[in-house]
């Protein structure tokens, strides 16, 4: 997805020839004497390859269009699917799951295009989800109640973490604080990183406020500093964003929650030198909007910011290594901290600072 806004789809003809869309709503390929061409990723690049004998450096122009390119046929094919199931059933809501539904560009296109009025998507819907589901499916056969939020199956599930705040390492010291948010309003509007561990774990592969790392979106810079330094990611990744629901018309094109951040919307055109951080190159981001309801200390802490007269906007990322799981307890959050040289922690009602004697790592890595 990330890849894609760069290139140009111009390889979608190709690509399209390679299959029928049925009137069924389902797609079949053409070329049934090779199935093996599509069954991972290296095995579709390699086909691709025969498409164009143009030699190509990694990662270069014709990698952008590749991706640009399979992005494209896969909307159309999500589209196409969705079209069919409204016509068959007359039902304009849709839930769906699977990889594909973590598409955000897709699922936005089916709300953008008016082809459903309402769509979800659980935080969860890939493969692993599956262990989640078979729990809903057993909890609903034996008459029990699942544990709802507005935006569905709410994705804070991991376990209860500790009260205790860890031993802190040298250089991080907890900050006394009668108003801890305004506290981190403060940290945030003078561009300082924060790391933000309240509550359960969330299931799934976006941060939604639980364990991220929180950052203003007002410079460029920021997005640059977490993508090399902090998640050592490439340059190109963009990063999606926190804002209170009621204010999504005044910096979103968009309708309707986004609370998995699983939909990428356009950002209204005089508003992106404003969050530029949460802005890609092709004017979108993904939005996690938050509620009163959903997120009480995020949604206040979005509050205290717009009250500075600071967009109520948080970059908003998961607080992870490069490689590794979302940060599980409090021990591993200050330790992400500490080695990713993050301003600030927040754990549950407390607040740990940087000292003057802690220093951010350089772009050399860890």
């Amino acid at each position: 997805m990330a890849w894609a806004a760069h290139g140009t789809p111009s390889l979608l003809p190709a690509l399209r020839a390679s299959l029928k869309l049925q009137d069924n709503g389902g797609f079949q390929l053409r070329d049934q004497g090779h199935p093996e061409r599509f069954r991972n990723v290296a095995a579709l690049a390699a086909w691709l390859a025969h498409l164009d004998d143009t030699p190509q450096p990694e990662r270069g122009p014709r990698h952008r269009d590749v991706a640009a390119s399979v992005q494209a046929l896969t909307e159309e094919i999500v589209v196409h699917m969705a079209r069919r199931l409204v016509q068959r059933t007359g039902a304009r809501a849709l839930a769906y799951a699977g990889g594909v539904a973590l598409n955000g560009l897709a699922n936005h296109r089916l709300l953008a295009e008016g082809i459903i009025d309402d769509l979800h998507v659980p935080p969860l819907p890939d493969d692993r989800g599956l262990a989640l589901g078979a729990v809903a499916l057993a909890t609903a056969a034996r008459g029990g109640a699942l544990h709802l939020d507005p935006g569905g199956l709410s994705p804070f599930l991991g376990p209860e973490p500790s009260r205790h705040l860890p031993a802190l390492p040298a250089g991080y010291v907890t900050a006394r604080s009668e108003e801890l948010l305004e506290d981190v309003a403060a940290c945030l509007a003078r561009g300082e990183l924060v790391a933000w561990f309240e509550g359960r774990d969330e299931a799934g592969p976006r941060a939604l406020g639980h364990r991220s790392i929180l950052a203003s979106p007002v410079h460029v810079s920021t997005r640059e500093h977490l993508n090399a330094v902090v998640k050592e990611r490439e340059p190109f990744r963009p990063f999606g964003c926190s804002l209170p629901l009621d204010a999504t018309s005044e910096w979103l094109d968009m309708r309707g929650p986004s609370p998995f951040m699983l939909r990428i919307v356009s950002v209204l055109p005089h508003r992106r030198a404003e969050i530029p951080a949460v802005v890609h190159t092709d004017g979108t981001t993904r939005p996690h909007t938050v509620t009163d309801e959903s997120h009480p200390r995020l949604h206040a802490l979005l509050g205290h910011l717009a009250r500075r007269g600071h967009p109520p906007v948080l970059l908003n990322t998961s607080l992870n290594r490069r490689g590794e799981p979302i940060a599980h307890t409090a021990a591993d959050a200050v330790a992400i901290a500490v080695e990713r040289g993050l301003d600030a922690v927040v754990i549950g009602d407390h607040l740990v600072v940087r000292s003057s004697s802690g220093s951010r790592p350089t772009s050399s890595g860890r």
